[in-house]
C-alpha cells in the first residue's frame, strides 16, 4: 500500500486485530490498485499495434538461463550476496518478507517506563545514524521510524534498488554495521531467543534498568513480592509481614530502594 491523497483515490482501511484492537490506515491505495490505473490510463492512448520478436516460451528460456548464469556467477562474491541479503531483509522482494517487531507497550505508563530504558536511547540513536548510511530519511517528527517495516507499517516501503545501490557505495565495516542493526531490529519480543541472547551476550539489566513504579504496579503475586521482601529487608522482615497486603510490602521494598541500601538490586 502507498500512501495517497482522497483526490488521487486514497482510501481507508480498517484492519480489526484479533485483541479487538481496530486501527485505521487513511489515505492508502494499493499496488494492485495502482497498477490497474496505470494500464487502464495507458489503454486510453492510441498506440500503433507491435508485435513482439520474443515469445511467452522465449522470455522464460532466456529468464532461466539468465538466471543460472547470474546466481553462479554470485557464489563467488560474498560481498555482493552479502548487500542483497541486507536489500531484501529492509525492501523486502518477491521472495523475502521480514518484518521487524512492532514492540506495542500494552499501556502508556509501559511505554513511558520503557522509553526511560537506557538501551533504547542507544538503540534510537543508531537507527538513526545508519539510517544517515542508507540515505533514507525518517517522517518528520517521527524519531522512532523503523528501517524494517512492521506488519502494521502499510505506509513504510524502502525501494530496494535504491537500498541495494547505496550499499554498494559503503565500505564493509559500515555494510556489517547496518546488517547488525537491522537483524538486532527484528529481533522477536517475550520469545526464548531474547533469553538464550541474552544469556551469550551477557547482557546486564542492572545497566539499563531498574526496578520503577510501573514495574511495582503491575506486581500483583504476594509470594513473589514477600520473596522480594526477603531479599530487600532479611527472612525475618518478610515472615513478619506476610500477613500484610501488597501493597504494603510494595512500599516497603520501594522505601528501602529509595534510601540507597540497595541500588543494585535486581529482582530474580
Amino acid at each position: 500500500y502507498v500512501r495517497t491523497s482522497k483526490k488521487d483515490g486514497g482510501k481507508v482501511y480498517i484492519a480489526l486485530g484479533r485483541d479487538g484492537e481496530v486501527t485505521c490506515y487513511e489515505g492508502q491505495l494499493s499496488r494492485k490498485d495502482i497498477k490497474a490505473r496505470e494500464q487502464s490510463s495507458d489503454a486510453d492512448k492510441p498506440s500503433k499495434a507491435v508485435k513482439c520478436e520474443i515469445t511467452k516460451g522465449m522470455q522464460n528460456y532466456l529468464d532461466l538461463h539468465r538466471h543460472s548464469a547470474v546466481r553462479t556467477a554470485l557464489l563467488q562474491d560474498q560481498k555482493t550476496a552479502l548487500r542483497i541479503a541486507i536489500a531484501q531483509i529492509i525492501a523486502g522482494s518477491s521472495l523475502w518478507s521480514v518484518k521487524a517487531d512492532s514492540r506495542k507497550a500494552n499501556s502508556s505508563a509501559i511505554a513511558d517506563s520503557l522509553s526511560e530504558n537506557k538501551a533504547e536511547a542507544v538503540f534510537i540513536e543508531e537507527r538513526q545514524a545508519v539510517m544517515a548510511l542508507l540515505e533514507i530519511e525518517a517522517d518528520a517528527g517521527e524519531e522512532n521510524s523503523v528501517i524494517v517495516p512492521t506488519k502494521d507499517d502499510w505506509d513504510v516501503s524502502w525501494d530496494f534498488h535504491s537500498i541495494l545501490s547505496t550499499l554498494f557505495k559503503l565500505d564493509d565495516d559500515s555494510v556489517m554495521r547496518v546488517l547488525t542493526f537491522v537483524v538486532a531490529e527484528c529481533l522477536p519480543c517475550g520469545t526464548s531467543t531474547v533469553e538464550m541472547l541474552g544469556e551469550r551476550l551477557e547482557v546486564s539489566m542492572g545497566a539499563v534498568w531498574h526496578p520503577d513504579q510501573a514495574f511495582f504496579d503491575l506486581m500483583r503475586d504476594k509470594q513473589a513480592i514477600n520473596a522480594m521482601v526477603s531479599d530487600i529487608a532479611g527472612e525475618d522482615a518478610a515472615k513478619a509481614r506476610i500477613g500484610q497486603t501488597a501493597k504494603e510490602q510494595k512500599a516497603l521494598i520501594q522505601s528501602r530502594l529509595a534510601q540507597g541500601e540497595h541500588q543494585d538490586w535486581l529482582p530474580r
